[in-house]
């Protein structure tokens, strides 16, 4: 007998087609963060500067009009990654502090207590942030040799601003150079154990339907 065609298929053990399951679960993923809020603040303002430099081809508005909303976009972006999302989701912050002879000294701080934070906050603030940067790497790349040398300079302000961020929390987290080698060579390490020790799953006889 022929099963309906919106119902779950099962194929390798796998359950397919079950959208609203996915969705609930997802939702659900999502209230269990510690700061939802934030989280989705600090994706929405990395992705409007890099969503509205794509699409304001499309819009009637100046050039001028577009990049004064483009700079106001990055401007917010950079200042909510600063000041609320690094703190808040990895306990990370840094700044510049002037002293009495006016020289100034930047300042990079980290929580005392770092397994108090939420490990998925983590990887999306880290994920996104160093993913800005390379969109707006491309973007640089793209209009120098199409050579639309106005666009790229508004690309180049977006890539200034991101590395900015990025570098300042990449300081937070890592005081040199050889701390962040020995970082990034123990996760992938760690993945590659991981892999290794997966046992593939047993294969099921497949079920035909007529």
């Amino acid at each position: 007998m022929a099963t309906p065609f919106d119902q779950n298929m099962s194929i390798g053990g796998q359950s397919y087609g079950d959208m609203s399951a996915s969705t609930t679960s997802l939702v659900e993923s999502w209230k269990k963060l510690k700061h939802p809020w934030v989280s989705l603040a600090h994706i929405l303002c990395r992705i409007s500067p890099i969503l509205f430099y794509v699409f304001s081809n499309l819009l009637e508005a100046g050039f001028i009009i577009q990049m004064v909303t483009f700079l106001i976009l990055i401007t917010i972006d950079f200042w909510v990654v600063k000041n609320i999302s690094g703190r808040l989701l990895v306990g990370l912050r840094w700044w510049a502090q002037t002293d009495d002879e006016g020289k100034t000294k930047w300042v990079y701080e980290q929580a005392e207590n770092m397994a108090m934070y939420d490990p998925i906050e983590g990887k999306i603030f880290w994920g996104i942030l160093f993913l800005a940067p390379s969109i707006w790497s491309f973007f640089v790349i793209v209009d120098f040799f199409t050579f639309k040398w106005v666009w790229m300079i508004l690309a180049g302000m977006g890539l200034v601003m991101t590395s900015i961020n990025a570098y300042g929390y990449i300081k937070c987290r890592w005081n040199t150079t050889s701390e962040i080698t020995n970082y990034f060579s123990k996760m992938a390490l760690l993945s590659l154990l991981r892999r290794g020790t997966q046992q593939p799953p047993a294969p099921q006889n497949p079920t035909e339907t007529v």
